[in-house]
């Protein structure tokens, strides 16, 4: 299987179970230990997958004659989370004596990439008038496919505001004018996971106030 994949992308692995005795290996039964709750597995020769356990199991073959293999694939959507590592271990089961069972277990793992799209939108106002409060959203949302691991947000203002009001932890630098919002993790992807802060302030006397929100990964 791949040594590298990204998050949401369809995997295969292929699992080949080998007779390298000198005689017919009986009931093999060829079984693959994956994460649990996976998405989009198919199984092939018949075999299953039980997303509480994370096991597939395929069929018994009753006989493998000595030099003889079996081949079977695994494919799944690789998961959309912060894991780091995918591990597979592939093993297989025989009620025929064993001469070297040490080699009836084989272990893999994909380093995961998690890949996710962070947005940033500010909205607001045109007009205000001098010395009344205006009121500026900015939301943050995820287009996925994975869960951002964590991202920070930060939104440029004019120094020396006053009536400064912040949602969601937020802080206000009053000589450099930049609001920072406490660092967001595992951000899910879509509308359900959307972030909407808001940022109120005192209108000051000046022909412009161009608020700039960034997303610092």
């Amino acid at each position: 299987g791949p040594a590298r994949a990204i998050a949401g992308q369809s995997l295969s692995y292929v699992v080949t179970t080998t007779n390298a005795g000198f005689n017919p290996a009986n009931d093999v039964v060829p079984s693959v230990d994956l994460p649990t709750g996976l998405s989009g597995v198919v199984v092939s020769g018949g075999g299953t997958y039980n997303p509480l356990t994370g096991t597939v199991t395929f069929p018994a073959t009753a006989v493998l004659s000595p030099g003889a293999a079996l081949a079977n694939t695994i494919t799944f959507t690789a998961p959309l989370n912060d894991a780091a590592s995918l591990p597979l271990a592939a093993g297989v089961f025989t009620t025929s004596t064993e001469l070297s069972p040490a080699n009836n277990v084989s272990r893999l793992s994909t380093l995961l990439q998690a890949y996710a799209d962070v947005e940033v939108l500010i909205t607001g106002p045109a007009f205000s008038t001098v010395g009344s409060p205006v009121t500026y959203v900015v939301t943050t949302t995820n287009n996925g496919p994975a869960v951002s691991n964590g991202h920070g947000l930060t939104v440029q203002l004019p120094s020396g505001l006053a009536g400064v009001a912040l949602s969601a932890g937020g802080s206000y630098n009053p000589m450099s004018g930049v609001v920072t919002f406490t660092n967001v993790t595992n951000q899910l992807p879509g509308a359900v996971g959307a972030l909407v802060r808001t940022i109120s302030f005192t209108t000051p006397d000046r022909a412009f106030v161009t608020p700039t929100a960034s997303i610092t990964i």
